[in-house]
């Protein structure tokens, strides 16, 4: 019978093997797992922190997205309801605190804010050419400096802009018109019968001493004699108007005499309101209105007819007109048609 020798060296390697085969059977210690999980643990409040402030960041941003849209409606509104108020270029009477002037401009706009917001003016104040600044103090027909603030919740904004008067540049006052004036023609004018006139008249509506820019009321312009009475002497046409600022000024405006003349026949043209009979007529300097430079036939006599077939009743007048103003006798054969 015969024995297996095991030599030291590979007892060794069996038992070194078997040892290891056990270990890796036993798995993780428990200072592995708890390493683990502290690591886990550790990312898992990192990545929820990371998801936080920025879920945080992106409801901030919405809402001063929110805010931001919101303050740049009310700031339009604020600027078309300015505009729209001539009023809030002049200046109350008596004279308003810087607070009650910001709460004065909030009841005359009345804008309701947008929710969740409350919008409202802060501030106005008005631009002194003299000191080259913003002040406080009104001053009518000046650029505004207003100041708007919105709030809600969390968010918080403030906005300034400058709204000029619609009128800027003129000497506007405003309210009710108290006069008309001709600001041309400035001296006594000559014309030609059927011509538009040399000048363009212009015409004022006075508020006191300065132009008027609130009357929208159509203003009249019609022919008078040389006192600014009705007359039959002659026709005003062709007049057509711009109204700026309460300065109104005619284009295109012909007299033409209704009855030939050997001399100028004087006009003068009167401007009226026709809504407001309170208004004073503002009446122009003389207009001296000649027979046309050119030759023309006239009816001095105008035809009645009579019976169909008939002589008429009133035999037409005719003359003609050379240089417009002398009457002469024409051999030439004149046609009449109907």
């Amino acid at each position: 019978m015969s024995r297996e020798v095991v030599h030291p060296s590979g007892l060794r390697a069996r038992l070194f093997s078997h040892d290891r085969i056990d270990r890796s059977e036993k798995g993780d210690t428990m200072i592995e797992v708890l390493l683990a999980l502290i690591v886990l643990g550790l990312t898992s409040v990192a990545l929820i922190v990371a998801f936080s402030t920025t879920l945080s960041a992106s409801a901030e941003h919405r809402s001063l997205t929110s805010a931001d849209i919101a303050i740049n409606d009310y700031s339009q509104r604020v600027i078309a309801g300015i505009e729209a108020n001539q009023d809030l270029f002049t200046c109350p009477t008596p004279a308003l605190s810087a607070s009650a002037n910001a709460a004065y401009y909030n009841t005359e706009l009345a804008i309701a804010s947008t929710a969740p917001y409350t919008a409202t003016i802060t501030s106005v104040q008005y631009w002194n050419p003299s000191t080259s600044q913003f002040t406080t103090s009104c001053i009518a027909n000046a650029s505004e400096l207003i100041t708007v603030s919105v709030s809600g919740g969390s968010s918080n904004q403030t906005t300034s802009f400058v709204v000029d008067s619609p009128t800027a540049g003129s000497n506007y006052v405003g309210g009710a018109p108290t006069g008309l004036t001709f600001l041309v023609p400035t001296t006594a004018t000559s014309a030609t019968s059927g011509a538009s006139l040399p000048i363009n008249p212009v015409v004022e509506v006075n508020f006191g001493n300065s132009p008027d820019a609130t009357d929208l009321s159509p203003i009249n312009l019609t022919l008078g004699d040389q006192n600014g009475n009705p007359t039959t002497a002659g026709t005003l046409s062709g007049c057509s108007s711009n109204d700026l600022n309460g300065i109104i000024t005619y284009t295109g405006c012909t007299i033409s005499l209704t009855t030939s003349s050997a001399q100028a026949v004087d006009f003068t043209l009167v401007a009226s309101d026709p809504e407001d009979a309170s208004l004073t007529p503002a009446t122009s300097l003389v207009i001296a209105v000649s027979g046309s430079t050119s030759s023309y036939l006239s009816f001095t006599t105008q035809p009645a007819a009579g019976d169909s077939g008939a002589i008429m009743t009133t035999q037409p007048v005719i003359k003609a007109y050379l240089g417009g103003t002398t009457s002469t006798v024409d051999t030439s054969v004149m046609s009449i048609t109907l």
